[in-house]
């Protein structure tokens, strides 16, 4: 049972909630999205809704038609390899220009929200997380990492590539979630005021969740041909 999460955070939660489920696949490329059953569903006014709609449509996330309304947008492997390729030259640059523009709280966000990722990571087999719950808090971190880039150009570009990112997280994570290695690395450096090695570890996060989406976007994209 979906619980409305109240005025103040209406708004974001829906937004978060119609992106984690583009990104589990739960609505996929070319799928309309039904504003009036998934507020039924969520338990929800469908105001909010058509709110991230707009929002969402407006990232390129989704494509609207007079005809069928809002669907999400299609996906090819060629603008997948775009888009990881961009990421992993820009996102790099945006922790670079956090990390060397920090206030004293920087860390401490990091920090926790790594800490909310390892308890969801980390919950009993008998209260498993759910994996839009796992996606929340890995974007969520990454988000994080960036906050203090002084560009407000490349944050946005950052941001918009994420988004459009979504639509292959089911195929990046298919064969493994997020691994927390990679991020305990990541926020040690960070603690540790290496500017580099963090970059260093960015980068090797992104080349392999661009190789494990490659390697699961691949027969999926041969089988529709």
């Amino acid at each position: 049972m979906a619980v409305d999460p109240g005025p103040t955070t209406r708004y974001d939660w829906v937004d978060a909630r119609l992106q984690a489920e583009i990104a589990l696949g739960n609505l996929l490329p070319g799928d309309r999205v039904k504003v009036n059953d998934l507020a039924v569903q969520w338990k929800i006014s469908p105001t909010p809704l058509r709110e991230a709609v707009q929002r969402l449509a407006a990232r390129g996330v989704l494509v609207m038609s007079p005809q069928r309304g809002a669907r999400v947008a299609d996906v090819s492997l060629e603008e997948a390899r775009e888009l990881y390729e961009l990421r992993t030259q820009l996102e790099p640059q945006a922790l670079r220009s956090s990390m060397e523009n920090a206030d004293p709280s920087y860390l401490d966000d990091v920090k926790a929200t790594y800490k909310v990722f390892v308890a969801l990571r980390k919950r009993p087999r008998s209260n498993p997380p759910t994996a839009a719950e796992i996606y929340g808090a890995h974007r969520g971190f990454h988000d994080a990492t960036y906050a203090r880039c002084t560009s407000g150009w490349l944050l946005h570009l950052v941001s918009v590539l994420m988004d459009q990112s979504m639509r292959y997280v089911r195929y990046a994570f298919e064969r493994t979630a997020p691994r927390l290695d990679e991020h305990a690395e990541l926020v040690e450096r960070i603690a540790a005021g290496d500017v580099d090695a963090a970059v260093e570890s960015l980068q090797t996060h992104l080349l392999e969740s661009a190789a494990h989406m490659e390697a699961a976007f691949a027969p999926a994209q041969a089988q529709a041909q």
